[in-house]
């Protein structure tokens, strides 16, 4: 059996430099909230493949979209890619997940924005200005920007599977519950106290202080939005939702619901017998729930494409900027120094004393001698078996 040091010296290197964990605390913001101000949503990819001139039109209406991949307001998350289809050939077109020709050019496609997914197109079809529109917005998306703008926690997609007993059965059930848990369910504590950590000086770092945050207007408020699979309005909603997840595609034959909050982000998928108490619950729970202002990538859900100016939209801003603990434990350079107060919005003052040491030359110094010390039993045990054999 071989023994890899590689994976063991990380391991080492990092227990021993401190590297600060996550708060595993939330704080009096909710989940939905902090994710409507500071979730900012991937971006879709829509690639043209273009193929001759363009017509004056079709530059027109490129123009327009490429105006609105980068407004100031940033009202949709798509960037545009525009590729000439004849200098694709001979080369390796597998990034654009396209095994044959376009029927016509100018041709659309639009890819998903989250990492890890398929690179096979979303949605294809021709540069028309009503195609590429029901693409980029529709009804139901500029419904789901207004009510969580407005302060709805989260909106339920319920997509049908065409059976209408399944559908009413399962429909039935997520309003039943959803109704239930807007009275049960209880927002954070408004007078949660501040959320510390321990550093690698086992220093008591503040991580966020949200104490003094007005949150009495936000309210508990699930709504749901019924889809048709065959509705042609809403097809890149539909095909966005059965992609969120790798094998939603399988279960064309059951209905499902979609959490979506923040800004447009869902949650994950309830499939057919999976509507059900239990699960309801635990979605609505994480929404509602004490966020641990985490970054986003490391909490689950993907994004739609979709148009809404969110922040801009917000009457009142709640979440601050956290202050950012020094990574590895440093201390100020001069010893006897202290980090000056800042005053964050709302008037709470944050100062942290300097150490009287700096960690860092400890810890390297314990990480070097740990990692010489097994280094050095692996040698050992190596040479002593080699003469074993050689005996």
């Amino acid at each position: 059996m071989k023994l890899s040091l590689k994976p063991i010296s990380a391991l080492f290197l990092a227990a021993c430099l401190g590297i600060p964990s996550l708060p595993a605390l939330g704080c009096s913001i909710p989940v939905y909230r902090y994710a409507l101000e500071r979730w900012e949503p991937e971006v879709f990819e829509i690639t043209i493949f273009q193929q001759g001139e363009l017509t004056s039109r079709q530059k027109r209406l490129l123009l327009e979209l490429d105006r609105s991949s980068w407004n100031e307001e940033k009202q949709f998350n798509f960037s545009l890619d525009i590729v000439n289809w004849d200098e694709l050939q001979g080369q390796d077109s597998t990034p654009y997940g396209l095994d044959t020709p376009p029927p016509l050019f100018p041709w659309v496609a639009v890819y998903h924005a989250a990492p890890g997914h398929t690179l096979s197109p979303l949605l294809t079809g021709p540069l028309e200005e009503e195609w590429i529109q029901s693409v980029i917005d529709s009804p139901a998306r500029q419904t789901i920007a207004r009510r969580l703008i407005e302060g709805e926690s989260a909106v339920w997609l319920f997509l049908e599977s065409g059976d209408r007993e399944k559908d009413e059965k399962a429909l039935a059930m997520l309003s039943g519950q959803l109704e239930l848990l807007e009275k049960t369910l209880q927002l954070p504590d408004p007078n949660a106290p501040p959320l510390y950590e321990k550093d690698s000086a086992e220093t008591t770092i503040l991580v966020d202080d949200f104490s003094d945050v007005d949150i009495t207007d936000l309210r508990i408020d699930f709504s749901i939005l019924r889809i048709s699979r065959h509705d042609p309005a809403e097809q890149m909603l539909i095909e966005i939702l059965l992609h969120s997840e790798m094998d939603l595609v399988d279960f064309d034959s059951e209905p499902m619901a979609f959490p979506v909050f923040g800004q447009g982000r869902i949650l994950y998928a309830l499939v057919g017998g999976g509507i059900e108490p239990e699960t309801i619950r635990e979605a609505c729970e994480f929404i509602v729930g004490p966020c641990s202002c985490q970054v986003k990538a490391l909490n689950p859900g993907t994004d739609l494409l979709m148009r809404a100016g969110w922040t801009t939209s917000l009457e009142t801003l709640l979440v601050r900027d956290k202050p950012i603990p020094l990574p590895f434990g440093l201390a100020p350079l001069m010893v006897g120094d202290a980090i000056q107060p800042t005053t964050p919005t709302g008037g709470v003052s944050i100062t942290r004393e300097a150490e009287h040491f700096n960690p860092l030359l400890r810890n390297l110094s314990i990480a070097l001698g740990v990692l010489i010390f097994v280094n050095a039993a692996v040698v050992g045990i190596w040479i002593k078996r080699r003469a074993a054999d050689q005996a």
